[in-house]
């Protein structure tokens, strides 16, 4: 039985618009009871299709929280006494936000590091000495020098932090490690509150311990006669020039060269790949290699598409530099994280990241997940009234917009994306209680308060989490 033309009106659109008309209290509730009584009348086709489609996203969560039990029972220990890592639910509208960003790591990428987990892997190929993983860092290498020519060899340690106290150590044994002063600025900042340690780059430089350091240029930019004259009153052998990617950090890379500094960029954020033609433009690895940088240090994460960890990509001769140093192996990741980089690369030349998936997701398509989520929640008791809304969605929080140095394409402003909400007001409850219980839950869903409304901005969403989200609302109301 197909559904009539008079529903897929009132199921899409019709429930929002009479919310909005009424105004006391006892027409809300009738309209509110007309939505749960059409639900309700569905053909049974659809009923069960909706089910099924409900009881396959459950699955998905429902295999982790079974290990974890059993996990704990073999221990034993309760599940009361050992609570599991709540999964994040980003419906704040602002991707970076302290708790994290809420995109999941693709499957794929996923299912590459749990053969390593497993335990059960050959280390070596049948009839072969050489380590497949190996292959893996050689192969990460070529994609990337493919996009900037010459060649490449890229390391991967297990933290950001790992990486920088690499470089850190071309300051030492007759080293000298020159930093703009344009690029005191909180890396945490830098990276939309997702770096935790705080601390600029000089700072954090300084923190490894014994590195010779000095800090050259002025607040605005950093000249190639600031290095020059840097390096020429040290008794330093040579000089590396690490830097931010910043407009005022843009030094010729042939100038640098003659002068006998190297140069390495630091990015807190950003991609292995470009991204070719996205709304948001992200800093990545390939092009400034491209200009001439010796090597990148890149914060892996959500814009790579894996697990947050450290990246180091270069010259070979300068990577072969930093992992003659005693410090490389204690820094260096387990092959898991190389084979999930590996992976991750093959994803973003083949379909895109989940990140370019959110980020691709059309003006049509959020409103029509908005309209199907008011439908849902404007049947809850304590819920007056449910509208959905187009306020623009942030990579960044408000003043930590670091995309200046790059145009932005369709969009408005730097770092914002059009996007849709769920706007609604409460009764007998306060939108920040309601935002609190949310966050709390399991799993934590981030809303925004908007006054006197709870907004659940649906751009940083991906279409399978939102199944969950009307019962999160739904159980926060009770």
């Amino acid at each position: 039985m197909a559904l009539p033309p008079w529903t897929v009106d009132l199921l899409r659109r019709g429930v929002q618009d009479l919310a909005r008309q009424v105004s006391d209290a006892e027409s809300a509730q009738a309209v509110k009871e007309q939505a749960n009584k059409v639900v309700e009348e569905l053909p049974r086709v659809a009923r069960e299709k909706v089910s099924s489609f409900l009881k396959q996203a459950e699955a998905t969560t429902g295999a982790w929280r079974d290990v974890w039990a059993a996990g704990l029972a073999a221990a034993g220990m309760s599940e009361q006494s050992q609570v599991p890592p709540s999964s994040f639910i980003n419906g704040s509208g602002v991707l970076w936000t302290p708790k994290g960003t809420g995109v999941p790591v693709s499957p794929n990428v996923l299912s590459a590091g749990m053969v390593l987990l497993s335990g059960a892997v050959l280390r070596e190929s049948a009839g072969s000495t050489s380590n497949p993983f190996a292959t893996f860092r050689d192969e990460i290498g070529q994609q990337v020098a493919a996009e900037c020519g010459g060649t490449v060899q890229a390391a991967v340690m297990t933290s950001f932090d790992g990486a920088l106290a690499q470089c850190a150590t071309l300051g030492r044994h007759g080293g000298l490690v020159l930093v703009p002063r344009c690029c005191a600025i909180p890396l945490e900042s830098v990276a939309g509150s997702h770096e935790k340690s705080g601390g600029v780059l000089a700072d954090r430089l300084r923190a490894t311990g014994g590195v010779s350091l000095r800090e050259i240029g002025d607040s605005n930019r950093c000249r190639v006669e600031d290095v020059r004259e840097a390096f020429a009153d040290s008794s330093r052998r040579a000089a590396t020039l690490v830097h931010l990617d910043r407009p005022g950090c843009e030094l010729p890379a042939d100038e640098l060269k003659t002068s006998g500094v190297r140069r390495v960029v630091v990015l807190p954020y950003g991609r292995l790949l470009s991204s070719g033609e996205k709304a948001i433009d992200v800093p990545d690895v390939a092009s400034h290699l491209r200009r001439g940088a010796d090597a990148v240090i890149l914060a892996a994460g959500v814009w790579t598409g894996t697990p947050d960890c450290g990246l180091v990509v270069g010259r070979p001769e300068l990577i072969d530099t930093l992992a003659a140093a005693p410090r490389w192996s204690l820094a260096a990741a387990p092959d898991v994280y190389v084979a999930m980089i590996h992976a991750a690369i093959g994803l973003q030349k083949a379909s895109g990241l989940p990140i370019d998936d959110l980020m691709a997701a059309s003006e049509d398509n959020l409103r029509d997940r908005a309209e199907r989520l008011a439908m849902q929640i404007a049947g809850l008791d304590k819920v007056a009234s449910v509208r959905v809304t187009d306020e623009s969605a942030d990579v960044f929080p408000d003043g930590e917009k670091h995309l200046d140095a790059r145009s932005q394409k369709g969009s408005a402003k730097i770092g914002e994306l059009p996007s849709r909400q769920v706007s609604m007001t409460l009764s007998s409850l306060s939108v920040t209680t309601a935002a609190d219980r949310l966050a709390a839950g399991n799993p934590s869903l981030l809303t925004r308060v908007a006054g006197e409304e709870l907004q659940i901005d649906l751009r940083w969403v991906a279409p399978e989490q939102q199944v969950a989200i009307s019962r999160r609302v739904s159980e926060a109301m009770s």
